[in-house]
């Protein structure tokens, strides 16, 4: 396994701000909705 590096975390922080009242309940609903709706032209519904 590779080594940890401590110092990862704090690069990542700026990213945090991106995601700043990002609504992933509404991005998992549609991806839902993508899904079944594929799953329901492959079965041919």
């Amino acid at each position: 396994m590779g080594r940890h590096d401590p110092h990862a975390v704090l690069r990542t922080l700026p990213i945090v701000d991106e995601f700043d009242g990002h609504d992933d309940i509404e991005q998992f609903r549609a991806a839902l909705d993508l899904t079944l709706a594929g799953l329901h032209l492959q079965a041919g519904d």
